[in-house]
């Protein structure tokens, strides 16, 4: 390898070494000053560039001015913007930047700050200070013959008109001097590469500040900006630097200077106010009628805190040489000069470049006055005094709210002057409240509040020996304001269930006013319901109209907010305030009931059909009613029977509709606590039995005392002539029936068992007759629900030949043929019933003989 190729390889080698030494070690990159050492040891807060007085110090002093970026390359490394320092600028000569690449490293460069580039950055700001010629010298550039020229050729991106392009020309002059500094930062030699820069050369692939500003501002991006008449660097740079070299006449000579603020990690730099040493400040401290008032005393700091001068009042004004203009500085009254006075607030204020003293604070009592020796500061004494100020819930000011100023024995205070302290508040501000009385205790009583918003707590203080507004309790200062803050009146409405107090969901609510107006409605949902502002003392209803689904609209209730904000309810409310509207699920009872004596009857299944038939509940009957919850209003539900108890029969369909308001409508028959009773008939009807007699010629007597009969069920029980059952046998007599004008015999069993019956005629002998063949001396019947079956028994009676023969035999017909040809036969005589018998045994003996003469022959 040759020589030559080593060296260069081992300086590339060595270079390389010396960049990443430097890059982990930030602090070779510090700005380089003239003097060794920084000009002070405090550090500066900035939150943003390109603003007024958005730079503090390290003990929270605001610093008077507007802060301009100095990063010409955009897109710097983020990092905290409380660590600033810093430089004059006529000391510093250069500063190390970082600049972001795209690929997220680093790289950094040294901004050097040549004698021309201060000037121009001085005289930009001496002038911004001042006279503001440079702003006013850019907006007069008019540019609206190179953009038609551009236009016109097409040389332009987009569809821009003349017009477009000459407004935005207009807006971007508006804020033209940051752009300026970004440009005259650089050197006349670095123009060039400031104008082409596009992010190529260094990997961050971000144009800078200018060929942006071109590309964005004209639409037009030139090849070769300084050389191109349309260029924005000849239309609107290059005049501007002129302007600046040749119209601006600041320097460093005439004692001005401007500051600079570096960041750490070389991140961000900011140039700060133009500022002038050699500043004088005059301070007079007066009485109410303007003359001097000895005896106070009195300290001046600088924005670090640092005191800089400590002084009595007295007959001749105070003044302090050697501060620095646009710098600000703060007065303390340390004693005031009569102890009925208060301390008076701190006074801030700066000298501008125009030698005008600027107070910066509120406080009153402190003004600039003017005498044939110029302008001073004014402080004047007063009686001790407070600041009220009224907000609403948002901290935005509250007119309309009325205060009095109490005394320990809650009547209204006065002032030193005799006039009561009472007050409205209004738009403005604060209410300043005056001559108060030192070491006495006030309250602070809010009367009545605009509308919606409730009262504000009271408020105790005391004003203090030195004039300050103090705690009553620990003696220590509280300021000089009092912030009220009232409160929008709320009302938290909670739509629950009754039972469980759940959140329901659904039912449509609203809020009315005692003019019965809405102010409000919405639907439930799973959270409470707030509302603000309601006026205090108004009776207000809170009425639902659309009840949630299977619950019944509850009634309406009432509530009163108070001056306090309590909320007073007709309702139920719980411990945090909250109204509950109950809803109750809508009840249905429903009751199995005998037709007859409206007993709970076991054992029917029983269902609830909606109106689509579908079945919505079931049960099995008990001996208590059953309840149903949660049925829809407006439906009307169908009772169905599909299984009746037994001894009863299915009783028809109910239908019933639940009304919004719980209210059951139905044709049924109901108990007065609205249970819907479902009444079954039992399973009875009636049997009627029908005996007719023919052929006998007997009296009536004498028929009911032969004639009985049984009636039997189908589980062989017996019935009586009232239809009661019985195990034992019974007979029912003739006696028992009812003969109607047809000469029938009636016996009517009323409201029996349905089922089979059996009647059987047991005992239809006669004395001297005999039973035709015909006869019916036993039936069955079959009762049914609600009907008569009727069973006929007839009996026909033929008269006994054998008893007449035997009569006739016996010497004489007395009774019996008499009771023949009468047709009604002595029922008193058993000679019928013996000689049946004996014809019966001659009639098997016969019967008998024949059989075995039968046997013989075979």
């Amino acid at each position: 390898m040759k020589p030559n190729i080593k060296r260069g390889i081992a300086a590339v080698l060595a270079l390389v070494v010396t960049l990443v030494f430097a890059i982990g070690n930030h602090n070779l990159f510090r700005p380089v000053v003239a003097s060794a050492a920084d000009l002070t040891e405090h550090y500066y807060v900035i939150s943003g560039y390109n603003s007024d007085n958005n730079i503090k110090s390290d003990t929270g002093e605001t610093i008077y001015g507007h802060s301009f970026c100095l990063d010409a390359k955009l897109d710097p490394p983020s990092a905290t913007r409380d660590q600033f320092k810093r430089y004059k600028l006529s000391e510093v000569t250069s500063i190390t930047k970082a600049v972001t690449k795209k690929d997220g490293t680093y790289y950094y460069y040294d901004r050097v700050y040549t004698d021309a580039v201060k000037t121009r950055l001085l005289k930009l700001m001496v002038d911004y200070y001042t006279n503001g010629d440079f702003a006013k010298y850019v907006n007069s550039i008019d540019a609206t013959a190179q953009i038609t020229y551009l236009v016109e050729n097409n040389m332009i991106t987009g569809s821009h008109t003349v017009d477009d392009i000459v407004n935005e020309f207009k807006k971007y002059k508006k804020s033209f001097i940051q752009n300026a500094i970004w440009a005259v930062i650089h050197d006349d030699s670095e123009f060039d590469y400031f104008v082409k820069d596009d992010g190529t050369a260094d990997g961050t692939e971000k144009a800078d500040n200018y060929r942006h500003r071109e590309k964005n501002v004209l639409y037009y991006t030139s090849a070769d900006p300084l050389n191109d008449p349309y260029s924005l660097w000849n239309i609107l740079y290059k005049p501007a630097i002129d302007f600046i070299d040749n119209n601006l006449t600041a320097s460093f000579a005439d004692g001005y200077d401007a500051w600079i603020y570096e960041g750490p990690d070389h991140v961000q730099t900011m140039l700060g106010s133009a500022f002038k040493t050699g500043a004088a400040i005059r301070v007079r401290k007066v009485d109410s009628d303007n003359d001097i008032l000895p005896g106070a005393e009195f300290k001046l700091y600088d924005h670090f805190e640092n005191v800089l001068a400590e002084w009595t009042s007295s007959s001749t004004d105070f003044v302090y040489t050697g501060l620095n203009y646009n710098e600000l500085y703060r007065i303390e009254e340390t004693k005031p000069a009569n102890e009925n006075h208060a301390k008076i607030d701190d006074v801030t204020f700066y000298i501008n470049l125009k030698g005008q003293i600027v107070i910066t604070s509120l406080g009153d009592g402190v003004g600039v006055s003017y005498d044939d020796d110029g302008d001073y500061i004014s402080i004047t004494n007063t009686d001790p005094y407070i600041y009220v100020r009224k907000v609403n819930e948002n901290g935005i000011t509250l007119p309309g709210c009325g205060f009095v100023l109490l005394d320990e024995d809650y009547k209204v205070a006065t002032d030193s002057q005799g006039a009561a302290l009472e007050w409205e508040s209004t738009s403005s501000y604060y209410r300043k409240v005056k001559n108060l009385e030192k070491g006495k205790t006030y309250i602070l009583h809010e009367v009545y509040a605009p509308e919606g918003y409730v009262l504000a707590d009271d408020v105790v203080f005391k004003i203090g020996d030195s004039g300050k507004m103090i705690d009553p309790d620990t003696n220590e200062e509280i300021g000089d304001t009092i912030v009220v803050k009232n409160e929008k009146s709320k009302v938290v409405i909670s739509k629950v269930d009754i039972a469980d107090s759940k959140e329901v969901e659904g039912a449509h609510l609203q809020v009315l006013d005692d003019a019965l107006d809405v102010v409000d409605e919405w639907d439930s949902t799973t959270t409470a319901h707030t509302i603000e502002g309601l006026k205090t003392g108004v009776v207000y209803t809170i009425r639902e109209t659309v009840a949630p689904e299977g619950y019944t609209l509850t009634s309406d209730i009432t509530f009163v907010i108070d001056s306090t904000g309590k909320v007073t309810t007709s309702g139920t409310v719980e411990e945090d305030g909250t109204i509950l509207v109950e809803d109750a699920l809508t009840k249905v009872s429903i009751s199995k009931v005998d037709m007859v004596d409206s007993k709970e009857v076991e054992g029917a299944h029983l269902q609830i059909l909606d109106d689509a038939s579908k079945v919505v509940d079931e049960w099995d009957s008990s001996l208590t009613a059953h309840v149903i919850e949660g049925l829809k209003t407006g439906v009307t539900y169908t009772i169905r029977e599909t299984v009746a108890p037994d001894g009863y029969v299915v009783t028809t369909d109910i239908t019933f509709v639940i009304d919004e308001n719980g209210e059951i409508t139905t044709l049924a028959k109901t108990t007065t606590d609205g249970i819907i009773l479902v009444e079954d008939a039992r399973d009875l009807g009636n049997l009627q039995i029908k005996k007719t007699i023919d052929g006998l010629n007997v009296t009536d007597e004498e028929k009911a005392g032969a004639l009985k009969f049984t009636i039997t069920d189908s589980d062989g029980k017996y019935l009586n002539e009232k239809g009661e059952l019985s195990a034992d046998k019974v007979e029912i007599t003739l006696d028992k029936f009812t003969k109607n004008a047809d000469g029938e015999y009636i016996l009517t069993l009323e409201n029996i068992a349905s089922g089979e019956y059996t009647i059987i005629e047991t005992n239809s002998a006669i004395e001297g007759y005999v039973l035709n063949s015909k006869s019916v001396v036993s039936a069955k019947g079959i009762v049914e629900y609600d009907k008569t079956t009727v069973v006929g028994i007839e009996d026909i009676y033929d008269i006994d030949d054998i008893y007449t023969t035997i009569a006739d035999s016996q010497g004489g017909n007395s009774g019996v043929v008499d009771a023949v040809s009468a047709g009604t036969p002595s029922t008193g005589d058993r000679g019928y019933g013996l000689y049946t018998a004996l014809m019966l045994i001659a009639l098997m003996t016969v019967t008998a003989c024949a059989v075995k003469k039968n046997k013989k022959r075979i």
